[in-house]
């Protein structure tokens, strides 16, 4: 994957989730971490460092991240219509987006998409949390790939 690797993903764990998740957890409980299942997470550094730092993981099954992952249930969608919104308007005043103002405009857009009630809701749709277990079957099923052939 060109987002992540093995290397990146054990260091986001020891340095960005456990730091953070600990500070934030006021029981001896453990912490409880879902993901997509991507193979950079699934390595024995980070399982370890896992379990060593009382971490539960949990990985979506393949394939199903677009009806079980909270992001893509209810995140991406208003992300993408307020960056669409962002574009317009700097389109509309002649605003160039540059590699200069490129984070400048997105962090707007991100800001308005980016609220309490989107993440409640997107978790919510998942059935992660309120903890529900009546997900549809229909939701387990691989996503059906289009493809399409340009012509010549």
């Amino acid at each position: 994957n060109r987002w992540t690797d093995q290397e990146l993903s054990t260091l986001w764990l020891k340095d960005d989730f456990e730091p953070t998740s600990k500070a934030q957890n006021i029981s001896s409980q453990p912490h409880l971490l879902i993901l997509d299942g991507h193979n950079s997470h699934c390595t024995y550094e980070f399982c370890r460092f896992a379990t060593q730092s009382n971490i539960i993981v949990v990985c979506l099954p393949s394939h199903t991240t677009h009806a079980l992952q909270p992001c893509d249930m209810g995140f991406f969608g208003p992300l993408v219509t307020a960056w669409k919104a962002q574009v317009n308007q700097c389109t509309c005043s002649r605003i160039p987006i540059t590699k200069t103002n490129f984070l400048q405009y997105y962090a707007s857009a991100y800001d308005k998409a980016f609220k309490s009630s989107t993440i409640v809701s997107a978790f919510s749709k998942t059935g992660i949390y309120p903890l529900n277990a009546a997900i549809p079957a229909s939701a387990f099923k691989p996503v059906k790939l289009m493809t399409t052939q340009a012509s010549m």
